[in-house]
């Protein structure tokens, strides 16, 4: 099984959300993106979370639009 992206895990009332690529700081593309709408939507499923906590493995918090896999996808479209 492929290494999740995100995952969701609960801690009593807490839901912790982890962007899971620290290889490039946790940065967002297409698959990470939609790890991370996977991963909230079972966090509002969830019952009994009251609040959701987003954290990012490794260094940093998140670096924001991965800029290489930007760049590749508007080149094909």
């Amino acid at each position: 099984m492929a290494e999740r992206l995100v995952t969701f895990e609960t801690d009593g009332a807490i839901g912790i959300v982890t962007l899971r690529r620290p290889e490039k700081f946790n940065a967002l593309d297409i698959p990470m993106l939609r790890a991370l709408e996977a991963a909230l939507d079972e966090a509002e499923a969830a019952d009994g979370v009251r609040v959701v906590l987003v954290c990012g493995e490794g260094k940093g918090f998140c670096a924001g639009g991965d800029v290489e896999a930007w760049a590749e996808m508007s080149a094909v479209d």
